[in-house]
């Protein structure tokens, strides 16, 4: 892989690329942990709390804990048959993941959390990215089906099918060996509670990106995907562990194989370490800083639509437009503002932000700043190498 395509799971060697995913694990993996402790008030509260930040963290890490808890609490009810604490196992979840839901979620403006039905549709990258396993013919032959075919068509069902396992086996690895083991342990009911709710998490994980998309990011159906690879870990330690105690050599072997096989993947994402990142220098934090001192207001920014939202986190001001794939996700109005925002000279008569940021560094930064010029509303009240901070006159 020469890119990042929006098919690739965040493996071990890249997970603190997305902070947040990082971070979302270490709630499950105590949530897994406290869920093994005797019922007590405690335990509930903890459970609550967890999901509260799990979903905050991440909705997909939210949606996948949400699962777990209810899956593993409802087969330890059916074979312990302990009501009270299977239903206030859920109630404490289920509390936590709305709260979180309610608070980081619902935005101003949103509708919902928009999935689509698309199968296939991150699927067909498999053979269409260059940077992954191009085909230019399986492509071409798939939307001549697609385009011609009138029925059932078994090579167009082939090439799909290809596609997944592909698909698999890159975000899988090695993986997919305990998968298979998983599956036909579950065929002799030798799954116990907790790894048949990772074998069920792990499906759905799978099935969410291949049949739906999302609005906004379309790929981020594929996050569902990042704590399947995750969850798949728990399902491979066991059969990987008989192979490496075995006492007929050609286990062991197979089991050292099975580790070499991983290596690759990992070795090939070293590069990211030294790929070009976004730096916010000492400068712009300085900035920044002065920002955070003045009276709350929103602010309007130089750069592009898709800009980070570095000032509500940095100087915990609001944004007037900002972060656009995250304005699509949670479905807000932003197209008006949007179109406002290609006419400096327009925005500037806006009344609802209160402070204009600029960086020198941004290539709309001398249009705002002549159409500044022009408007006797604001005043220079900071500005250093990297940045002009103007204020809105009361």
């Amino acid at each position: 892989m020469r890119g990042f395509p929006v098919v690739t799971s965040i493996q071990p060697g890249m997970m603190f690329l997305n902070i947040q995913f990082a971070l979302s694990l270490c709630t499950i993996l105590i949530t897994i942990l406290l869920l093994k402790q005797k019922y007590s008030l405690f335990k509930l509260i903890s459970i609550g709390c967890l999901m509260f930040i799990t979903a905050g963290l991440k909705f997909y890490a939210g949606a996948m804990l949400i699962g777990y808890l209810g899956l593993v609490s409802l087969f330890n009810f059916i074979s312990q048959k302990n009501s009270k604490e299977f239903i206030f196992t859920l109630l404490a979840s289920t509390t936590g993941l709305l709260l979180s839901y309610f608070l980081f979620y619902r935005v101003p403006g949103s509708v919902t959390i928009p999935f689509s039905y698309a199968p296939f549709a991150l699927v067909h990258l498999m053979i269409e990215d260059p940077l992954l396993f191009y085909n230019h013919s399986l492509t071409l032959a798939r939307y001549y089906l697609y385009g011609h075919s009138l029925g059932f068509s078994l090579r167009l069902w082939g090439i799909e099918i290809y596609s997944i396992i592909l698909l698999l086996m890159m975000n899988f690895g090695t993986r997919i060996f305990g998968l298979i083991s998983a599956f036909f342990q579950s065929l002799k009911f030798k799954l116990n509670s907790e790894e048949t709710a990772f074998f069920v998490l792990i499906i759905i994980s799978i099935l969410i990106p291949v049949f739906f998309v999302q609005e906004g990011g379309w790929y981020n159906t594929m996050q569902f995907m990042y704590y399947g690879v995750f969850f798949a870990s728990f399902l491979s330690y066991k059969p990987l562990s008989h192979l490496l105690s075995s006492k007929r050599k050609v286990f062991v072997v197979l089991g050292v194989v099975w580790i070499l096989l991983t290596l690759p993947n990992h070795f090939d994402q070293i590069r990211y370490l030294t790929a070009e990142q976004q730096v916010i220098i000492s400068s712009e934090l300085e900035a920044f800083e002065f920002l955070s001192g003045l009276p709350q207001g929103a602010v309007y920014q130089s750069g592009v639509e898709k800009e980070n939202a570095y000032i509500p986190a940095l100087a915990g001001q609001q944004s007037y437009f900002v972060d656009l794939d995250q304005l699509m996700v949670t479905h807000v109005d932003y197209a008006a503002r949007q179109e406002l925002i290609k006419n400096p000279l327009a925005t500037l008569k806006d009344k609802t932000f209160s402070y204009v940021y600029l960086n020198h560094n941004h290539h709309n930064a001398p249009l705002i700043l002549e159409a500044l010029e022009k408007n006797p509303d604001f005043r220079l009240v900071f500005e250093n190498d990297t940045a002009m901070i103007y204020q809105r006159l009361p």
